[in-house]
């Protein structure tokens, strides 16, 4: 497998994928700002990533930290969580994760912390996107992440366009995958 970032287009084993200009822009300055070449914040991602390492999470913690089980994302199991209850061991967890990065919760699984679908749908696309190039290809965390915002970014736009209504959390993150992701990761 082979990935390349060049001129705002990813390309993963010869198929090419356009990065939103904002995002491309966004990330260039962000890396001038912290002054961190690529192989630095590869580096830094692969410490925190081991860091995390630590023994599987037990069910007690397990239960505090699930709210809801949403569904099915092709290989995935969604959980709706409590972002507290995870920031208690994570201080570094936002809105959603995935088993390639946060190596301490359960393969399979994508966590997201609620707040309304026309928001969660997009999380959910992230992290599925991310975890696949991640763990199929073997594409380090930023790329993956930089990859996985060129379809959250557009998903957001078309809901505040109004262009895509989010009454059914999983089906639109399924529709958006389907039309722009096609059967990558076995929906």
């Amino acid at each position: 497998m082979e990935a390349t970032i060049h001129n705002k287009v990813l390309v993963i084993d010869g198929v090419r994928y356009m990065v939103h200009p904002a995002l491309a822009a966004a990330i260039e300055q962000e890396r001038k700002e912290h002054a961190l070449d690529h192989a630095d914040a590869i580096a830094w991602r692969e410490h925190l990533r081991t860091a995390r390492r630590g023994a599987p999470l037990t069910p007690e913690i397990l239960a505090k930290v699930h709210k809801e089980n949403i569904g099915t994302l092709g290989p995935y199991t969604i959980w709706a969580v409590d972002g507290e209850a995870v920031r208690v061991f994570d201080v570094d967890f936002t809105t959603g994760a995935n088993p390639s990065l946060m190596a301490y919760f359960p393969a399979g699984e994508l966590w997201y912390e609620p707040h309304r679908p026309s928001d969660d749908a997009p999380k959910i696309v992230h992290e599925a996107v991310e975890d696949h190039v991640m763990s199929r290809f073997g594409i380090d965390y930023d790329r993956a992440h930089d990859f996985a915002n060129s379809f959250e970014i557009p998903m957001r736009a078309a809901i505040a366009a109004g262009t895509l209504v989010v009454s059914d959390l999983l089906g639109a993150a399924k529709d958006w995958l389907d039309r722009h992701y096609p059967a990558a990761i076995g929906l």
